[in-house]
């Protein structure tokens, strides 16, 4: 995955896509690849694209990163209020000692 990641980094984007397809054909379903694929399409301004690979993404993804990727794509979207949503409902699963 560090291949492909080098590759997104170049702006080399069909080698990368091609490269995180490979690791999703031996992993499929992975949450933190489909997040980094959806970062190319991001990067590519497919952002439809972007939203499928993103769509399992919500407050309980284990991945910072990959929760982060789905923010991006709703701030990208345009669809604040969801955002909101999200980032509440995650900041909810904590529990922070007030002393």
């Amino acid at each position: 995955m560090d291949a492909a990641q080098t590759y997104a980094d170049l702006r080399q984007f069909p080698a990368a896509l091609k490269l995180y397809d490979r690791v999703l054909d031996i992993k499929p379903n992975d949450a933190d690849v489909m997040a980094s694929k959806a970062g190319i399409y991001q990067a590519q301004g497919n952002l439809q694209e972007a939203a499928r690979f993103l769509s399992a993404i919500n407050e309980q993804s284990r991945s910072e990163d990959t929760f982060d990727m789905k923010i991006a794509q709703l701030r990208l979207e345009r669809n604040y209020s969801e955002a909101i949503r999200l980032l509440q409902a995650r900041l909810a699963q904590f529990h922070f000692n007030a002393e």
